[in-house]
């Protein structure tokens, strides 16, 4: 086994896509009621719209950040789809979600573009 692929298979099992996939689902349709506010407007998100995880990160920051060490991880809401210059685009938004070192869930910050 490659250190790379150690390293992924880690990540994956320290903090589960289906994990984070089935959080944001529950944060979209019941505690934010379906509508999310994005940039100053508000979106309707259809109930079993597709998620995809697009990027899954451990962060050690070595300076005070306001997410110091933990997991981010950045989910596609609606079809995700990749255009010539290898940008990204979701049919509704990206959600960056924020977990603690030990796995605990912080934050989400919903945004229209991938950041």
């Amino acid at each position: 086994m490659t250190p790379l692929l150690s390293v992924v298979e880690a990540l994956e099992a320290a903090m589960p896509s289906s994990r984070v996939l089935a959080e944001l689902a529950r944060i979209i349709w019941k505690e934010c009621g379906s509508r999310i506010e994005l940039q100053d407007r508000w979106v309707t998100i259809p109930a079993l719209t597709p998620m995809t995880v697009v990027t899954k990160a451990f962060l050690l920051e070595y300076f005070d950040r306001p997410f110091k060490t933990g997991f981010k991880v950045i989910v596609g809401v609606g079809p995700v789809k990749e255009d010539d210059n290898g940008l990204l685009s979701a049919q509704y938004c990206f959600a960056t979600m924020h977990y603690n070192k030990a796995g605990e869930f912080l934050t989400v910050d919903f945004h229209g573009e991938m950041i």
